[in-house]
C-alpha cells in the first residue's frame, strides 16, 4: 500500500509564501482576481496544462467540467499543445516555466521523478480524500509509483497485444503460442508475426518464465538473468517455433499488408495498429491477450513491458492543491469514461475495466495490462542499454546463427547479452 507523507498540505503551505515558489506560469501576469474568492466561495487559481494536440478540445471540456464540479477552487486554465512523449523533454527545459499538470509517457516517470520535476501524491487520499487504490489498477498503480512514491495518475495502458483473423484462427486456437502454430493454415499463409529482434516484444517470454531485467522491480541497474537455465530454455523455444517456418517477422509494419491479404493470421502489434486492422479484417477482426506458450510440459502466459499513461503535477507549481485536485479529475471514471468515447482510451478505472465492451481489442488491453500478462517497463536510464543486445539476441535466432545453436552457446550469448546490459 502506498503510504505517502502529508506532503500535499505542508508543500500547499509552502506555496503560500512568494519569495519560497516560482510561479508554473513562468511569469505570466495573473488575473487581478489571483486568490480571491468567487461568488460561490471558490479560491481563484490560474493553471497551466499541457496536452497533446488530440486532446486539446477533451482537454477544454474536462477543464469547463472541473470548475463546475469543484467545490473549493475556481480555475483560470491556460492549455497548450505538449505531447506525452516530449513532456520531459520540455519540463526538464525549465520547470518553472512549464505547466502546473501535464500528460507524460509511462516510461518517462523515473526520469521525471528523480529529477524532482513531479510532485509526490501519494497523500491523495489521507489529505484530500481522493482514493487511489481500489480505484485504479493495481498494475498501472505500480506504473506510477517510484521507490514507494505515487508521482502520477494513470489514465490508460499503452502495451502491444494479439489481433488476428477469427476466419483462420478460432478463440480456443489464439490462447496458446503452440496452438497458433500447429494451425495448418496452406502453402503462402504464415501463422504468427512479431518483430523477434525488438526487445519491447521479445522481452514478453523471458518475463514469461521468470526472468528480469533490472531485477524483479526494475530499478538495479546491475541485476538481468536472462542467462539462467529459464533463459536458455526460452531461447531454446523460440528457435523451435522459427524452425517450423510458419512465423514472419514483422518489419515496418509489413504484417499489416500480410493480414489484409489473407496471407498471415495473427500478429502482436498495438493500439496504434488497431484501426488499420479493424478496417482491412472487417468482419474477420478480433483481438486477445498474448497467448501462453509451453516449455517442458508447463504452460507461462507471455507477460510484455507495458506501461501507463500519465498525469502529473510540477514540483513547482505554486497551487499544489488545486493542480493534484484537477490531476486526479482528468483521471476519475467520469473523465476516462469520456475519454473512451472521445478517443477510445481504455480506462485503468477498475470499476470501467469490469465493463464489457463491443471492440475486442477494448478486453483485450484490459487483461493484458494486469500484473499476470505484462511487466511494468524498466524505466531507468540502464533500459537504453537493454535495445540493441535484446535485437541483437532476436536477429540470432531468427537467422538461426550457430550462437544460439545448442544450450552453451545460447548460454554464452546470454551471458554477453547480460554483461552488456549491466555494463556501469
Amino acid at each position: 500500500m502506498i503510504r505517502g507523507k502529508k506532503v500535499i498540505a505542508a508543500l500547499l503551505a509552502v506555496a503560500m509564501s512568494a519569495t519560497m515558489l516560482v510561479g508554473c506560469g513562468g511569469g505570466d501576469k495573473k488575473p487581478a482576481s489571483e486568490g480571491g474568492a468567487s461568488s460561490e466561495g471558490k479560491k481563484k487559481v490560474s493553471l497551466k496544462v499541457w496536452g497533446p494536440a488530440e486532446e486539446q478540445d477533451l482537454m477544454k471540456e474536462l477543464c469547463d467540467a472541473f470548475n463546475k464540479q469543484d467545490d473549493k477552487f475556481e480555475v483560470t486554465f491556460d492549455i497548450k499543445q505538449v505531447s506525452e512523449g516530449d513532456a520531459y523533454t520540455q519540463v526538464s527545459k525549465d520547470a518553472g516555466a512549464a505547466a502546473d499538470v501535464f500528460m507524460f509517457a509511462g516510461d518517462q516517470i523515473y526520469a521525471l521523478a528523480k529529477g524532482g520535476y513531479l510532485f509526490d501524491m501519494s497523500a491523495l487520499e489521507s489529505d484530500l480524500g481522493l482514493k487511489v487504490e481500489g480505484v485504479f489498477d493495481p498494475n498501472a498503480i505500480a506504473g506510477a509509483t517510484v521507490e514507494g512514491k505515487l508521482f502520477g495518475i494513470p489514465f490508460t495502458p499503452n502495451i502491444p497485444y494479439l489481433f488476428y483473423n477469427k476466419s483462420m484462427l478460432t478463440e480456443e486456437d489464439v490462447k496458446s503460442l503452440d496452438s497458433i502454430i500447429a494451425k495448418d493454415l496452406g502453402a503462402g499463409v504464415k501463422n504468427f508475426a512479431m518483430e523477434l529482434n525488438n526487445g519491447f516484444y521479445n522481452n514478453a517470454f523471458f518475463n514469461g518464465v521468470g526472468c528480469t531485467v533490472f531485477g524483479k522491480d526494475g530499478v538495479t541497474p546491475t541485476e538481468c538473468n536472462w542467462n539462467d537455465d529459464n533463459g536458455v530454455k526460452v531461447v531454446k523455444y523460440l528457435n523451435s517455433i522459427v524452425a517450423t517456418g510458419k512465423m514472419h517477422l514483422s518489419a515496418n509494419n509489413d504484417e499489416l499488408t500480410l493480414l489484409k491479404d489473407g496471407k498471415l493470421a495473427c500478429c502482436i502489434t498495438g493500439d496504434w495498429n488497431k484501426a488499420t486492422i479493424q478496417k482491412d479484417l472487417g468482419d474477420n477482426y478480433a483481438a486477445t491477450v498474448l497467448p501462453s506458450f509451453t516449455i517442458d510440459g508447463t504452460s507461462y502466459n507471455m507477460k510484455t513491458y507495458g506501461s501507463f499513461k500519465q498525469i502529473g503535477v510540477n514540483a513547482k507549481c505554486k497551487e499544489p492543491e488545486a493542480a493534484a485536485r484537477f490531476a486526479y479529475f482528468l483521471a476519475n471514471k467520469d473523465s476516462q469514461k469520456r475519454r473512451f468515447e472521445v478517443r477510445g482510451y481504455v480506462p485503468t478505472n477498475v470499476e470501467l475495466a469490469s465493463q464489457s465492451y463491443d471492440d475486442p481489442a477494448v478486453a483485450a488491453v484490459i487483461q493484458q495490462a494486469t500484473a499476470e500478462h505484462s511487466v511494468i517497463q524498466p524505466t531507468i536510464d540502464q533500459m537504453q542499454k537493454f535495445w540493441d543486445p535484446a535485437k541483437d539476441l532476436g536477429n540470432k535466432i531468427w537467422k538461426k546463427d550457430k550462437a544460439v545453436a545448442d544450450d552453451a552457446a545460447i548460454k554464452k550469448t546470454l551471458t554477453t547479452l547480460v554483461e552488456a546490459v549491466t555494463a556501469q
